[in-house]
């Protein structure tokens, strides 16, 4: 019941837009989306690395 309570206070309504500079607004989704590339690569590079397979096949599975 307390629960149910304290979610009634929660303001859910929060802005996407983390800042707006000259009309570009750079977004949460946006972030977390490029974030989570970079660091797809960085844990590919170490796998790669890791595995000894030539850098040339990292290169060619990013850029297709």
């Amino acid at each position: 019941m307390i629960e149910n309570m304290i979610l009634n206070y929660v303001n859910w309504n929060i802005n996407p837009e983390i800042v707006n500079i000259f009309g570009f607004s750079l977004r949460y989704y946006g972030l977390l989306f490029g974030g989570g590339l970079i660091l797809c690569g960085y844990i590919l590079k170490g796998v790669f690395v890791k595995e000894k397979i030539p850098f040339e096949n990292l290169q060619i599975l990013t850029i297709c």
